[in-house]
This record gives C-alpha cells, structure tokens and sequence, in this order.
C-alpha cells in the first residue's frame, strides 16, 4: 500500500483492499418500514446525483455503454457503478467523490473497472471513494493519477 498526499491509497492485493473496506461499511438496520423508505430515498438520491457527473461527462446512453449505475440497493450505504476503463479519470472519480456530502457523507460509492464492460472476465480493479478518502487496488492506479 502507498499513500499520496491527496488520501488516495492503493492495495497492491485485493484482500487487503477487501480488509480496508470491510472496516469503512455502514451497516443499517431498520427498527420500521419507514426507515427502510427513507433509506432507499436516500439511496436513490445518491444514485441520481453519481448518475448527474456521468450525464454532465457525456457518459451515460453512449452506444459503447461504457458506464452502468447498479440500481440495486444494500443496507450499507454503497453504491455501485460498473465502468469501461478508458472512460475514467482522476478528476471524474473526484467529481463523483464530490457527491458525498450533506446527507450522503457517510456513504461510499464503489467504481468496478473493467476493460470491456460487456465482458466480466476483463476486470482491472476497483476503487471505493469516501467522502475523505479514496482507496483502490493497485491495478488501476498507473492511469488514475491523484494530484
């Protein structure tokens, strides 16, 4: 693992990545069916505002389909997204990392990187960005400069 100055780590082994964000999870529990609407609330208005950086960076409904926005939800307060390589960038990733405030400060956003998203066999790597940190494994982070 190797820290920059910008709180970007990288795991050179998953394991120790999986370690790392298994430390950070928000585990929810629901007392009531209210508190499992407004959870899921929330969780759409993440999904909405990650979805807004893709639409604003011209990368959602393009013919490669390089982006998906996982619409499923865990009691975790994780989101996911499925994206082509090619198509990332530091300052995306931190624009979405942008989007964890007010209500959505404790969340994460989870980004599995692919090289061809049509093809799971092509995974590269992930990254989880916290609304103070960005760690990721290794694999990925030649091209995903930080700072």
């Amino acid at each position: 693992m190797r820290r920059t100055e910008q709180q970007v780590r990288w795991f050179a082994q998953l394991d120790e990545f999986e370690r790392e964000a298994e430390v950070r999870v928000a585990e929810v529990s629901f007392d009531n069916p209210e508190a499992e609407r407004i959870y899921e609330r929330n969780d759409w208005s993440l999904h909405s505002k990650i979805e807004a950086v893709f639409v604003e960076a011209g990368l959602i409904g393009i013919p490669s389909s390089a982006v998906h926005m996982v619409e499923d939800w865990w009691p975790n307060k994780t989101k996911s997204v499925e994206a082509a390589f090619h198509v990332l960038s530091a300052p995306l990733l931190t624009r979405l990392q942008s989007t964890l405030h007010g209500e959505h400060h404790q969340w994460c956003i989870n980004v599995q990187i692919y090289a061809d998203l049509s093809d799971s066999a092509t995974w590269m790597g992930v990254v989880n960005l916290y609304v103070d940190e960005i760690i990721g494994t290794s694999g990925v982070s030649g091209v995903l400069t930080f700072g």
